[in-house]
């Protein structure tokens, strides 16, 4: 026995002097202390108590991803490309000829023109139209919601919804000779158009710098819908009193569908400033270019539409960027 214990004392006297080793390693590698309430092991170890709630509470919204979001309001500028469907010369779904002519080809509208406008059937018959080729839309007026997604303090995913109304107006001439006149008699006819735009964007958006005064970029895909409300000219008398008014719209003689509308998708690219006013709200100003296809009957293909905008960002709680 007394062999025994004198073995497992060699034993631990050689093996003792590595263990204070292994154990100093690990205590270089561990933090000895941490903070709110702690208890101590009987290595030197000291643990945080499980009853720290809020400590607790803070780790689990670490793993969170932040949303903020926004409302924009600002100004739309419509490519004047698709703006031309509406001075009238776009192509009948029906009868595969122009709106107006399909108007002015009928019996009883002819009638309807020519008393208004005081002219006799051979006057009528000789006159021709004159269409505005550089029609263009008024600015529009946008408004919009949005949401990011943190990734990061200087990254989010941008989730964007934009609705705006545009109008656009001209003339459309009606060139009458006249015998007595060294030219035509020119009669304007007002035609008018309302579109209404529904835009999606999704993408990138970084935050640049690091005072309160930043800079912001940001890209994407975006889908666009455009859809026609209004199309119409109108005839007036003598003293500029409307007297009769026609529809424009090329479905006009398809009565299983009475409106126009274009989806298409895109890309979009955009930049401004990002002020921080406070560790929970932001503002954006700046402007965005989207690039997309608007399919209207006669004028279709790809244009750049510009906005310029200011949002107002809600960042929650301590976000300050």
């Amino acid at each position: 026995m007394k062999i025994l214990v004198f073995r497992i004392a060699i034993v631990l006297f050689y093996i003792l002097p590595y263990t204070m080793v292994g154990q100093s390693n690990l205590l270089k590698e561990f933090p000895t202390e941490f903070p709110g309430n702690t208890m101590s092991s009987p290595g030197g170890l000291t643990f945080q108590d499980d009853d720290d709630d809020d400590d607790d509470d803070d780790d689990e919204s670490e793993g969170l991803i932040p949303v903020f979001v926004a409302i924009q309001t600002g100004l739309y500028f419509a490519n004047s490309a698709s703006a031309n469907y509406y001075n009238g010369t776009a192509e009948s779904i029906v009868n595969d000829v122009k709106v107006i002519d399909v108007i002015f080809n009928d019996p009883n509208n002819r009638r309807a023109i020519r008393d208004v406008l005081g002219l006799s059937d051979s006057q009528l018959d000789g006159s021709y139209l004159e269409f505005n080729y550089n029609m263009s839309y008024d600015i529009g007026y946008l408004i919009g919601f949005q949401s990011f997604f943190g990734i990061s303090k200087k990254m989010w995913i941008l989730l964007d919804i934009n609705f705006v109304q545009l109008n656009t107006s001209s003339v459309i001439t009606l060139n009458v000779p006249d015998a007595n006149l060294p030219n035509t008699n020119a009669i304007k006819m007002p035609v008018y158009g309302q579109e209404q735009r529904f835009i999606i964007d999704l993408g990138a958006h970084w935050i640049l710098g690091k005072n309160d005064l930043k800079g912001y970029l940001e890209t994407g895909g975006n889908f666009l819908s455009a859809k026609v409300k209004s199309n119409k000219f109108d005839v007036e008398d003598e003293h500029g009193n409307v007297q009769l008014t026609y529809n424009l719209m090329p479905t006009s003689n398809n009565l299983a569908a009475n409106t126009i509308t274009s989806f298409t998708f895109g890309a979009f690219i955009g930049g401004g400033i990002f002020y921080g006013a406070s560790d929970s709200f932001g503002l954006e100003a700046g402007f965005q270019i989207g690039y997309n296809e608007v399919i209207f009957p006669g004028y279709n293909g790809y244009f750049p539409n510009y906005l310029v905008s200011i949002r107002f960002i809600y960042m929650g709680k301590s976000n300050k960027m």
